[in-house]
């Protein structure tokens, strides 16, 4: 993902690695930037997955949905929702206990 982000100019602004899914709040500088990323993310780490485990065929069902997030106080909710999510569903007690969030990455 982050290759992926850095290739395409896109602004990670928040994220968590869910067990289902992950949630994301991104900055691309023009729409096809966002599609272009998303399907290098998809193509990698699934061929990854499939390697790993070794099985086949795709691994996400149902793509990605997204949304125009267009002031700021919206943003920081997003950014409030995404990284409070794995406390939300009682997977960690605190946010910071989630390895796989941007939540570390705040001063």
């Amino acid at each position: 993902m982050r290759e992926a982000c850095l290739e395409n100019d896109i602004v990670v602004h928040a994220f968590v690695l869910m067990d289902n899914h992950a949630p994301l709040l991104l900055t691309p500088p023009r729409a096809e930037a966002l599609a272009v990323a998303m399907r290098a993310v998809g193509q990698n780490y699934v061929q990854f997955f499939n390697h790993r485990d070794g099985r086949t065929g795709t691994l996400w069902q149902g793509g990605s949905k997204s949304c125009l997030v267009e002031s700021d106080r919206y943003a920081l909710m997003v950014c409030r929702y995404v990284e409070l999510n794995p406390v939300r569903i009682v997977m960690v007690a605190l946010s910071e206990e989630c390895r796989g969030s941007s939540v570390h990455s705040r001063p």
